[in-house]
């Protein structure tokens, strides 16, 4: 059986949403503190997993932070 950090785990259900379509380009992430207790785990867990979708990004999609530091919105890589 193969185990996968939790932050792994939402890594690839955020990027399965993005596949599917249900996050698209300009849309609003939910935040960390919703994320968090929507997946049932630590926001810190949250904060690692959009932290490495930043650097790694997805095919031509980046996330961006707003001027508040706190949401992140899904913006096409130039």
């Amino acid at each position: 059986m193969e185990y996968n950090a939790l932050y792994i785990q939402l890594m690839n259900r955020i990027l399965d949403k993005m596949r599917r379509g249900e996050y698209q380009v300009g849309d609003k992430m939910d935040s960390e503190r919703v994320m968090a207790q929507q997946y049932g785990i630590n926001r810190q867990t949250v904060r690692k997993a959009l932290k490495m979708l930043e650097e790694e990004g997805y095919k031509n999609i980046e996330l961006i932070q707003d001027l508040s530091g706190r949401d992140r919105i899904i913006k096409a890589r130039k």
